[in-house]
């Protein structure tokens, strides 16, 4: 079943989704199915929507960090925090951006007790899966050890947000990186959590883009930007206000 639900989301990827609205009106936009996510953050939705105080870590490596920005106020953490706002008025929204530029999930998960569990957050957002990438992953290793966060998140009555790989030259330049964006959707299906698909995204923002998507990448060719990294909290934050539903 995970098999089929991976095959299905990878074909679909491959021959590319038609957007919603002109992507003239709006340098971000995405097409809705892909801001639909399976299954909802119906809690996170509900605090947002009561007003009560509401605490998100961003957990991950440099592109949580926010390498490649001119400042760190332009880290999508940052910037979803504004996004979020603007969606639910009434909401204490605080984002705690615990990116740390090199590492992954092995790193991520050695930290957890003292960067995310101590915080008591309502969500987690958990970008990896780059870096392995890059790094010749060990498949069943990497398996384990996000499967654990996973489960001692749950445990902590947190809700968990995947985020898979950014759409970028040296990511496709990969040819793991097809292996990597199945795992991500096989994690999310075993364990109920949702995904958001980043490299979906942005692949569609580069299909609309054309040869203008080169702004949307830093010179490394790896790291959003400014613009990009705006374009992703605006694009998250709709996916989890339920906007692709």
């Amino acid at each position: 079943m995970i098999k089929a639900v991976a095959a299905l989301f990878l074909a679909a990827l491959a021959a590319g989704v038609q957007a919603d609205e002109p992507a003239a009106r709006d340098v971000c936009a995405a097409p809705s199915a892909l801001l639909r996510l399976d299954p909802s953050l119906s809690r996170t939705r509900a605090a947002l929507t009561s007003g009560r105080p509401f605490k998100i870590v961003a957990l991950g490596s440099s592109s949580t960090a926010g390498a490649g920005a001119s400042a760190a106020r332009f880290s999508y953490p940052s910037r979803l925090a504004v996004a979020l706002a603007q969606r639910y008025p009434g909401a204490t929204v605080q984002i705690v951006n615990r990116g740390i530029n090199g590492e992954d999930a092995w790193d991520n998960l050695a930290r957890l007790d003292i960067d995310v569990l101590a915080a008591k957050p309502d969500l987690v957002i958990w970008q990896m899966g780059t870096n392995a990438i890059l790094h010749d992953v060990d498949y069943d290793d990497f398996d384990r050890v996000v499967q654990e966060g996973i489960d001692r998140l749950k445990a902590a009555g947190i809700e968990v947000l995947l985020m898979d790989l950014q759409y970028a030259p040296r990511v496709t330049e990969v040819p793991d990186h097809v292996r990597m964006l199945e795992h991500f959707v096989s994690l999310g299906a075993r364990n109920r959590v949702p995904v958001f698909h980043r490299y979906a995204v942005m692949k569609s923002w580069s299909e609309a883009m054309g040869t203008g998507y080169v702004g949307m990448i830093s010179s490394d060719g790896l790291h959003l930007n400014d613009t990009s990294y705006g374009c992703l909290a605006e694009r998250l934050a709709d996916a989890i206000a339920g906007a692709g539903a």
